[in-house]
């Protein structure tokens, strides 16, 4: 990009990307854009209508959390977070999908967009656990990081019959949808006009977490009754399972984690 003088109207903006890590100036006035800059901004935006999703919903709970107890849940490298349903919604991110406002035994309430199919049980006053879908990146996506590593960061049709002659017109064509849906749904890569397209570095990880985006977090029912009902039950609960595990959940004394230590000494005393 090309802003010429520096009261350009663009120079502002361009000096913001620069403190972002989004903008390069190679040389007075030539600026280079990073790769990344509109999914970076894609994904700012959607951050920043999640945690207004969440300061809503925390006002109508009366819930206090401050900013830096707040977080998104995405569910990478396996991690898991265990607590109560606060609220469940559809979602504006994708047709058919809801999210999940989940007040965790870490003290921090956690956003999750969540399958169409999860439980109807799945209620506020549940207790779940979310957990990360652990998936090895797929055989496509290899294939085309694989191509655009030989070839400067450039996957195309002609490139790939170059790769592997033997490979068929329909499995080449696969390849194509699928960087078509990463493109349009996330705007992970980049099409050309000549129809090659521009692909970043990583992209059979960036294209397990896509997919894992897709799919929404993985939901456990543990209790489809609340805690306060647990106590005192006059059956098997989930706070039993949890007295007699060898590893419990670890509980922050905070929020709802010190909710449930408190819940488990009662528990134990009315045993």
């Amino acid at each position: 990009a090309k802003s010429g003088v520096a009261h350009h109207p663009w120079a502002g903006r361009l000096q913001t990307l620069s403190r972002m890590g989004l903008a390069d100036e190679t040389s007075p006035g030539h600026w280079h854009l990073s790769p990344d800059l509109e999914t970076t901004l894609r994904a700012m935006g959607e951050r920043a209508d999640i945690i207004k999703t969440m300061n809503r919903e925390m006002a109508a709970q009366s819930l206090e959390r401050g900013p830096a107890d707040l977080a998104v849940f995405e569910g990478r490298g396996g991690a898991a977070v265990t607590g109560r349903v606060v609220s469940r919604a559809l979602s504006d991110s994708k047709e058919g999908a809801h999210y999940l406002i989940v007040d965790g035994v870490d003290g921090r309430l956690h956003y999750a967009e969540v399958p169409e199919a999860t439980p109807g049980e799945v209620a506020p006053g549940a207790i779940i656990r979310l957990g990360g879908l652990i998936k090895a990146p797929r055989e496509v996506d290899r294939t085309v990081d694989a191509i655009a590593q030989r070839s400067g960061g450039t996957y195309s049709p002609d490139l790939h019959r170059a790769f592997d002659p033997s490979a068929r017109q329909e499995y080449i064509a696969a390849h194509v949808r699928r960087l078509e849906a990463m493109r349009r749904e996330a705007g992970l890569v980049e099409r050309r006009q000549d129809g090659s397209w521009a692909i970043p570095k990583g992209h059979a990880e960036r294209g397990t977490i896509f997919d894992q985006g897709r799919e929404g977090a993985k939901v456990e029912l543990l209790s489809p009754v609340a805690l306060e009902n647990l106590e005192g039950r006059r059956a098997r609960t989930w706070l039993d399972q949890e007295l007699v595990a060898e590893a419990p959940t670890h509980t922050h004394d905070a929020g709802f984690g010190q909710e449930v230590r408190k819940a488990l000494r009662q528990r134990r005393a009315w045993l």
